[in-house]
């Protein structure tokens, strides 16, 4: 991911997130995410990775050691970072 923005000289936008039964992440997504004034916006300037948290599975290995590395404690998470990941 950050090869990849480094590249195309784009930040990264990590969205930690509980959809299924977070009821501010569904707020969230309706009124940002899914509009198309955020849609263009993130097609031409951010990578956006979704790390989706669900009860029913447990995360895996590596969304663990994100959500460690970047101190998540709740849902919806936001993290905004430049090409080099900062």
């Amino acid at each position: 991911m950050q090869r990849k923005a480094s590249k195309e000289n784009k930040s990264v936008l990590l969205l930690f997130t509980g959809k299924d039964d977070c009821g501010a992440c569904q707020v969230l997504e309706k009124t940002i995410l899914a509009t198309e004034k955020f849609s263009a916006y993130s097609k031409k300037n951010i990578i956006m990775v979704t790390l989706e948290y669900t009860e029913s599975e447990a995360p895996t290995l590596e969304k663990r050691k994100l959500y460690e590395e970047f101190g998540v404690e709740g849902f919806p998470t936001l993290l905004l970072l430049d090409e080099k990941g900062v």
